[in-house]
């Protein structure tokens, strides 16, 4: 068994930015050289500006307009995004919520 640990956030990130912005030198190429783009070399470029775009949000981070940005601490038993409105953990059942919840 391998005891390799799961990439953090931030280096996944980095990969992420790194093959989208290959992803779209490849559609610039593909202009200049050819006078014409792939849609599959474009749909490629936009999926993975999308999932950089999005990205933030599946950290914890939200936006609404009463309250702007804020960051969703996880919960301290299971580590998933706890649920407003809810006195405790949906995934673990710990109650009450553990401190250090953002509303």
């Amino acid at each position: 068994m391998s005891s390799k640990k799961p990439m953090s956030m931030r280096s996944a990130g980095l990969w992420l930015l790194l093959f989208a912005v290959a992803c779209w030198t490849i559609v610039a190429m593909e202009a200049v050289l050819a006078h014409e783009a792939d849609l599959v070399s474009i749909a490629t470029a936009l999926a993975f500006t999308a999932t950089l775009v999005a990205w933030p949000f599946l950290g914890g981070l939200r936006l609404s307009p009463a309250k702007g940005v804020r960051h969703i601490v996880p919960c301290r038993q299971c580590g998933s995004g706890l649920v407003a409105g809810i006195p405790f953990c949906i995934h673990c059942g710990a109650f009450p919520k553990p401190v250090g919840y953002a509303v």
